[in-house]
């Protein structure tokens, strides 16, 4: 079957897509973006996929840590998903602008 893209917008709509923040660290610097291309690919063990294109900073921390988190937004956290969607660790802590806390490997994580 062959379909064009514009054949594939209703059905991509259904799927869902949460926004998320993916945070990183590495050498105590952390970093962090807005990610919606995020999902479950297995139960047990609990696995999720997360697709970062390797020109992020962020990118860069979990290939060096290893380590990332996912902080999934509510409806309400518009300016999270903004700040950490339209700039660069490069320029801005971003983290050091936002609740959050850390997870045994050192990783940020939103507070809510």
């Amino acid at each position: 079957m062959n379909m064009s893209s514009a054949g594939h917008d209703p059905v991509l709509n259904l799927m869902n897509a949460p926004v998320t923040v993916v945070g990183a660290v590495h050498d105590g610097v952390m970093g962090g973006l807005t990610a919606a291309w995020i999902c479950r690919v297995s139960t047990d063990p609990a696995r999720i996929v997360v697709s970062i294109a390797p020109e992020r900073y962020t990118h860069d921390l979990i290939d060096k840590s290893g380590f990332f988190s996912v902080s999934i937004l509510a409806e309400g956290q518009v300016p999270e998903a903004r700040l950490f969607g339209l700039q660069s660790r490069r320029d801005v802590d971003k983290w050091a602008q936002v609740p959050h806390i850390l997870t045994d490997h050192g990783v940020p994580v939103l507070s809510n």
